[in-house]
């Protein structure tokens, strides 16, 4: 669940419009200044879960929306409300029923998870690269970021993560569990939006 939550508010900083140059050999270092550009996002998203022992499929779709340096909100419209906010170390989940707020340094899995998405977000690889495996590939035009977990905790939950896009903006944010269940989340840039 929590792999599932936290991949939905890694994408809140990724539907930036900022342009991407055009280079022969795009690194890590081009895709992280390119993210340390981005001050703030809002994004529409659809997300499509399938989990191993249930059909059909789950889907969910609403906002997203990222600050800099550490701000990652989800706005869940459909199937039903939610709101999801990591901010300041602390992670904040509204529902019809209430809502609960997790402390992140009591859950080292967690906090690895979401520092790692805060990273990815402000364009630093140095810290990204403490949580997960980092294999960058493609262009600037068109790029995945395959993230594979260091933390045993994590890795036990999460097989890969692949973020793909161009330029600053991610356009998809696959997760595949360990358990058989994966997601895939399509993002779409809001123009014109404030951000949070």
């Amino acid at each position: 669940m929590r792999a599932f939550i936290l991949a939905a508010l890694a994408v809140a900083g990724c539907a930036s419009l900022v342009p991407a140059p055009v280079s022969a050999a795009f690194g890590l270092d081009d895709l992280a200044a390119l993210r340390a550009g981005v001050q703030q996002d809002r994004a529409r998203f659809h997300e499509t879960r399938r989990l191993a022992a249930l059909m059909p499929p789950i889907e969910r779709s609403g906002t997203l929306a990222y600050r800099r340096p550490d701000h990652l909100e989800m706005n869940v419209e459909t199937p039903s409300p939610e709101r999801l906010v990591i901010d300041r170390g602390r992670l904040t989940i509204t529902t019809a029923t209430g809502e609960r707020t997790l402390a992140l340094d009591s859950e080292p899995a967690l906090l690895a998870w979401t520092e790692s998405l805060r990273a990815t977000l402000a364009g630093d690889i140095g810290a990204l690269s403490r949580h997960f495996s980092v294999e960058l590939s493609g262009a600037a035009t068109g790029w995945t970021l395959a993230l594979v977990p260091r933390d045993p905790g994590l890795a036990a939950q999460i097989a890969t993560i692949d973020i793909a896009g161009s330029g600053a903006a991610v356009r998809r944010v696959s997760v595949r569990e360990r358990g058989g269940d994966d997601s895939v989340m399509d993002i779409d840039p809001m123009q014109g939006a404030n951000p949070p």
